[in-house]
């Protein structure tokens, strides 16, 4: 079974595998073969009935084969569904893919007959290198006649006599090497590949070195070759949030102040450990994309996760705050105002010249809630309020800002600063934009509260030491 991730502009991508009825404790088991480059790939299991996550298992990208345990109580009726995370094309082969429960194997995909078969070729050393293939250490084990523009399943199993482990490779009629596998004698292997326009032909090979007795082997058509995903364009708009489940009584609102005006959505679901049904069931969830991270320690940070992997306007967003209808409108707007050359935000900030305490050594603050009547520069925008042009997104230090989940407005300040891109606080009516009223305290807070953090901020915003005077914004333009 073929499944495929578009990558690009996708960075998370679920396949639907299997439906069933389950009762733990159970393991699931499946041969595969990958691709292409992937972050992350596992298997979650989601609840029919109550749509929400049952377990998640993750499989090895290092590997071809997986069995993981699961322990569940009553019997429950779950979708199977495969995940991709990956900013690359992926190409997953499942050979197999079963449960066993109490010692007995159910096999929940089918394997077509024909990808069973192979065809024996015995090796030849007459067998003629091509002109344009110039590697002399290498021959040739088999050919097989391909077309342009396809995936292929190679599928192999060789005897040896000198060897106990080598190296098979792949090559087109023009000498590219489109397939590497390590194989063991009398070992059956399956590698799926790609061929690119005009090749005609498949070339495998072995060291010179190499005695075999035998190879059998087969090349089987099993999918179109990889087309180009539409990228959004590059004057499209997604917006990033990140959340965590202390906010699951408000996130659903911001996002539905924000879902209408963005061509697709990107959520961290920080320490979820299931997909919340909001997201699974709504009415725009064809344009939600998410990360589910049981363990993760990125807090706030996390919605810079996708600041590298798009090349459009980006918004960042918070889970605490609700957002005017015309909030993408008047933010690109601005954008606009200043040549797209500078970040765009709401909530913004002025330094005093020496910083010793980052919160209380503000010349200004623009609260997001209340008026400005002219466009102002700043020295830091609050990142829930913030707008970054395509052009700017290359100039952002995204591992940087991962890294300090509870610094990162002014991480990036000085990121912004250091690339001389100016910051700005756009002018807006009073209450033109507003704070959930469920929401009372947060990461400003929580830097407040604890000593530790507070001084840690204001150690990184001092060591930028003097901050320079806000220039004529009208230079901007």
């Amino acid at each position: 079974m073929l499944h495929k991730h578009d990558g690009l502009n996708t960075y998370s991508s679920n396949r639907l595998l299997a439906h069933v009825d389950v009762k733990g404790p159970i393991y699931l088991k499946a041969d595969y073969e990958l691709i292409g480059s992937i972050d992350r790939l596992f298997v979650a299991a989601i609840d029919k009935n109550t749509k929400k996550c049952v377990f998640v298992r993750d499989l090895d990208i290092n590997s071809t084969s997986f069995e993981k345990k699961v322990l569940l109580g009553d019997q429950c009726s779950v979708d199977l569904f495969l995940n991709f995370k990956s900013k690359d094309k992926v190409w997953i082969d499942i050979g197999s893919f079963g449960i066993v429960e109490n010692g007995i194997e159910r096999s929940l995909i089918e394997v077509k007959e024909g990808e069973k078969k192979a065809i024996k070729s015995s090796f030849s050393e007459s067998l003629p290198l091509k002109p344009e293939i110039k590697d002399q250490k290498k021959k040739v084990v088999s050919r097989h006649s391909v077309e342009s523009g396809k995936i292929y399943k190679y599928t192999c199993q060789s005897i040896l006599k000198s060897h106990k482990k080598i190296m098979f490779e792949g090559f087109d009629d023009d000498g590219n090497r489109i397939l590497r596998r390590s194989v063991e004698s009398q070992k059956s292997y399956k590698t799926i590949f790609q061929t690119s326009s005009g090749v005609k032909e498949f070339v495998v090979k072995v060291d010179d070195e190499v005695d075999l007795d035998l190879v059998v082997d087969e090349v089987t058509v099993i999918g179109e070759s990889f087309k180009p995903v539409e990228p959004l364009p590059f004057e499209g708009v997604v917006a990033c949030m990140a959340t965590y489940p202390a906010r699951r009584h408000i996130f659903l609102d911001s996002i539905n102040t924000i879902i209408k005006q963005v061509d697709r959505l990107y959520v961290y679901l920080n320490n979820y450990d299931e997909v919340p049904e909001e997201i699974l069931v709504h009415d725009y969830s064809d344009k939600i994309e998410y990360i589910l991270d049981p363990s993760s320690r990125l807090r706030a940070s996390a919605k810079f996760s996708w600041l590298s992997s798009v090349n459009c306007n980006v918004i960042t967003i918070d889970d605490d705050i609700l957002y005017p209808s015309d909030y993408v409108e008047k933010l690109l707007a601005c954008s606009k105002r200043y040549s797209d050359n500078a970040v765009i935000g709401v909530h913004g900030s002025i330094f005093k010249e020496y910083v010793k305490d980052a919160s209380k050594c503000r010349e200004s603050v623009f609260n997001f809630q209340n008026e400005l009547n002219k466009d102002t520069e700043v020295h830091m925008l609050g990142s829930g309020t913030t707008l970054f042009p395509a052009s700017v997104l290359k100039h952002i230090d995204t591992e940087l800002l991962l890294n300090h989940p509870l610094a990162n407005d002014e991480l990036l300040a000085i990121n912004m600063r250091n690339e001389s891109i100016s910051m700005v606080a756009l002018c807006r009516d009073n209450e033109w934009m507003v704070g959930h009223p469920d929401m009372d305290y947060g990461i400003f807070e929580e830097k407040q509260l604890n000593g530790g953090i507070k001084s840690e901020v204001s150690t990184i915003v001092s060591k930028h030491n003097p901050w320079p005077k806000i220039s004529d914004l009208e230079m901007l333009k």
